[in-house]
């Protein structure tokens, strides 16, 4: 018995269809589960808002909207945070990240050359000022090394020009000793 490749195709898009479109029947009564909360949130207020205590002046109004705006601009001093190394809301305080000697979220301060803790470049922008340097000094580095080696081949090829030069009087002299020999030989005198 041999299944064709259009009934195979036929077969898996029901299934695939039949994942994606599930739906409830009308004698099922749909279940909707209690969120659990992310973040902890404060006792409700007076007014029966529920919302997280913002960090702004008392003369900001706890709504929806201003909750919205202290959001967005908290994402986006986070972003700043992030790419650039300096948070922009308190400069003084470092930044958010990973801790690689305990591998958990935690403040990461930023470290200058000599050890002491001050305000610098981080973040993506640090790390990629740091690829862009590194991959100068790797041509510095392989331009000096070039250049060494040029000066050791030029070095080189004046040196063999001296001893073929040595070995020519040499072979010169060599030959002019062997010339008064043999002339010594046959005529008895130099």
């Amino acid at each position: 018995m041999r299944i064709s490749a259009q009934t195979l195709f036929a077969v898996f898009l029901l299934l695939v269809m039949s994942i994606l479109f599930k739906g409830t029947a009308d004698a099922q009564t749909p279940i909707s589960p209690t969120p659990t909360p992310l973040v902890a949130t404060t006792d409700q207020s007076s007014n029966g808002n529920n919302f997280i205590q913002m960090n702004t002046d008392s003369n900001v109004p706890q709504n929806r909207d201003s909750y919205t705006q202290v959001l967005l601009i908290n994402t986006t001093a986070a972003f700043m945070c992030q790419l650039a190394g300096v948070d922009p809301i308190n400069p003084q305080q470092p930044c958010l990240g990973v801790d690689p000697t305990t591998g958990k979220i935690g403040m990461i301060p930023s470290q200058s050359a000599s050890g002491a803790s001050q305000s610098q470049i981080g973040g993506a922008v640090g790390l990629m000022s740091g690829y862009i340097s590194a991959l100068y000094i790797l041509q510095l580095l392989l331009a000096n090394i070039l250049i060494i080696y040029l000066v050791i081949l030029v070095l080189l090829s004046m040196l063999m020009r001296q001893m073929e030069q040595v070995i020519y009087v040499l072979q010169y002299h060599l030959a002019m000793d062997f010339v008064d020999w043999l002339l010594y030989l046959i005529y008895g005198q130099a």
